[in-house]
């Protein structure tokens, strides 16, 4: 029997749909994402919404499963990160000179982790540790102390539902060599990286300042939003990632416009998650196709999951005000992270010139 029948009938899936590799990891990335917002949301999690953006990315491209010793170490670093960033404010938010200055340094850390090629599931939940703890705990140390818990048990939903979804659609053995084979990059050398992560911190770092100064806690989403642009790799690369990424989230926005007013008209989890298997399968097929447009759809669809998820908690017309600010104020952050990256690659050229 050949390998993709027997994985069909195994699975209980269509040969077809084995057989035609474009459409299983379709059908698996909203799989993914369907599945980690049944988790994130009926689990009571305090930021669900990241519980599909997270998993999501693991099949937004071709990548290899990762292995159960590897999931349990990102678990396990996740878990320590969040702890850290509760330390972090903790010990130094009483001193504003020195916390400024070691939160300047923890963010070059990170970024210069994310340019050598680290895991950007670790990444990611660092960057939100680090930024989002001090900020909520300048209001309230409990607070901060939750959140902190909720990260720690987000990175077990998150690896759990990457591990559910490999198991219930795995990759054949012949995609998985293929896959292997694609997914280890060269690293960068010293300068690039250190390059690399200057620009990142530099675009990050004052906003975070600002929010601590000012002790901004209401609009979190957008230095969140910051954070999570300024991992894009194509960011660096000049004006017309930049343009990129602003049409990637206007689509997301569209998008998220769409999947709200239909959510409003039924309001229910269960077409909530009907929802979301739609919306799955349509910015799936864009990821998949193999244009260069694809990665504006895998930023789009982030966008839609963020905003929805940040406004289903509300009801009735605090609930349409609330979606409408925050479909301004991730514009208003995907605008000044290109601003930012335009004004200081412009800068860098200008020194390496003169």
């Amino acid at each position: 029997m050949p390998a993709d029948a027997s994985v069909a009938a195994r699975l209980g899936l269509g040969a077809a749909l084995v057989a035609d590799e474009r459409a299983y990891r379709i059908v698996r990335f909203s799989l993914a994402a369907t599945i980690a917002t049944l988790v994130g949301y009926a689990s009571g999690f305090a930021l669900p919404f990241l519980v599909p953006v997270l998993a999501s990315g693991f099949f937004a491209k071709p990548s290899p499963r990762p292995s159960l010793r590897t999931g349990l170490g990102l678990i396990v670093v996740i878990s320590g990160a969040s702890l850290s960033g509760l330390v972090l404010a903790r010990v130094l938010l009483p001193y504003p000179h020195i916390f400024l200055l070691v939160a300047f340094l923890v963010l070059f850390r990170i970024f210069y982790l994310k340019a050598g090629g680290g895991s950007p599931l670790v990444v990611a939940f660092l960057l939100i540790g680090v930024t989002v703890i001090p900020i909520v705990a300048l209001e309230s140390m409990a607070l901060g102390t939750a959140i902190a818990q909720a990260l720690a048990a987000g990175s077990v939903m998150v690896i759990g539902t990457v591990f559910l979804t490999y198991g219930l659609m795995p990759d054949l053995p012949e995609w998985q060599a293929r896959v292997a084979a694609t997914a280890a990059a060269p690293v960068p050398s010293l300068s690039e990286r250190t390059r690399t992560a200057m620009l990142s911190t530099g675009v990050v770092f004052p906003v975070f300042a600002v929010f601590y100064m000012l002790g901004w806690t209401s609009s979190l989403l957008v230095l969140v939003f910051i954070a999570m642009l300024s991992l894009v790799p194509s960011f660096t690369v000049g004006k017309a990632a930049g343009q990129a990424m602003i049409v990637g989230n206007l689509i997301g926005g569209l998008g998220s416009l769409i999947f709200y007013n239909l959510l409003i008209v039924y309001p229910s989890f269960l077409f909530f998650l009907l929802l979301t298997v739609a919306t799955g399968l349509i910015f799936g097929r864009a990821i998949y196709s193999g244009r260069p447009s694809a990665p504006l759809f895998a930023t789009g669809f982030n966008t839609v999951m963020l905003m929805v998820g940040m406004s289903v908690a509300f009801e009735g017309t605090e609930a349409m005000a609330k979606f409408y600010t925050r479909i301004f104020q991730i514009m208003l952050a995907v605008g000044y992270v290109v601003a930012a990256f335009w004004f200081l690659e412009l800068l860098a050229r200008k020194r390496a010139t003169s």
